[in-house]
């Protein structure tokens, strides 16, 4: 008979029911998936694509994928360390643990500009490409793919920008709150139970 395993430690990578390694619960199959696939992807970039163009959209393509499955890998580390699902670790910025702090606000200061830069960057580079050689792309599959991740990037952008919104409005709602509390304390309050707006 063992002893109860603490919290977490039944979501470690070591543990489950089966004696296998598993991943976290954090790791969804959706995280897998995407991981799996820029995978390939930078596979077939190294495989089928040449610097045929003008502008290297093989190295658009390479930088936007790291880019966006760094972020992801980010995301998965912040929900490790803070023991929340990877929906709500970037809404939240109190994290209790000054890892998960410090990852969450590198990802809101640094991610998405970058992914801002570097799209708009693809964007001009690829509107060049299709006004003077649209040939020299491996196939015409490539070009269509290369708008589709276009537009993934634009939506990642835009998933984030409201995301940030509501991760700043919960954080401007509980700085009010503390306000709110702080402003009725009196040293009644305080000896009884301290300072609540902590």
């Amino acid at each position: 008979r063992h002893a109860p395993c603490p919290v977490g430690v039944r979501e470690s990578w070591l543990h489950s029911r089966s004696g296998m390694m598993t991943a976290p619960a954090n790791v969804t199959a959706k995280d897998i998936g995407l991981i799996m696939s820029l995978g390939y992807l930078v596979y077939d970039l190294a495989t089928d694509w040449g610097s045929l163009c003008p502008n290297p959209m093989d190295t658009w393509l390479l930088v936007s994928y790291v880019l966006i499955s760094g972020w992801r890998v980010i995301v998965i580390a912040i929900s490790v360390l803070s023991s929340k699902a990877t929906w709500e670790c970037l809404l939240d910025l109190r994290h209790d643990n000054s890892k998960s702090r410090m990852l969450v606000s590198f990802t809101w200061v640094a991610t998405p500009p970058l992914v801002a830069v570097w799209s708009v960057m693809g964007s001009i580079w690829a509107w060049e490409m299709l006004t003077s050689t649209q040939d020299c792309m491996p196939n015409p599959m490539h070009l269509g793919f290369l708008f589709v991740w276009q537009v993934a990037c634009y939506a990642w952008l835009v998933t984030q920008v409201i995301v940030g919104w509501a991760a700043w409005t919960l954080e401007n709602r509980m700085r009010r709150v503390e306000r709110d509390i702080r402003e009725i304390e009196d040293d009644d309050s305080l000896r009884r139970w301290g300072r609540a707006s902590e």
